[in-house]
């Protein structure tokens, strides 16, 4: 079985996020997930793991690992 790779880009990190999975209600690894950050506000945020979030739950997987 080929592993399928879904990934996100940041633009405000230049960092990729990926989540990799055998298929809908798989187990699946999220990889190099970050937490936004604004240097002019010194804020952070959780937008992007936002979105990964939302596509585990829209695809059904279980996380097992975080990496």
């Amino acid at each position: 079985m080929n592993p399928a790779v879904h990934s996100f880009f940041d633009p405000a990190t230049w960092t990729v996020s990926h989540v990799v999975f055998a298929g809908a209600g798989s187990p699946c690894a999220i990889i190099d997930s970050v937490l936004d950050y604004d240097p002019k506000s010194g804020r952070t945020g959780t937008a992007s793991a936002d979105r990964l979030v939302e596509f585990v739950q829209e695809n059904h997987l279980k996380v097992q690992w975080i990496l």
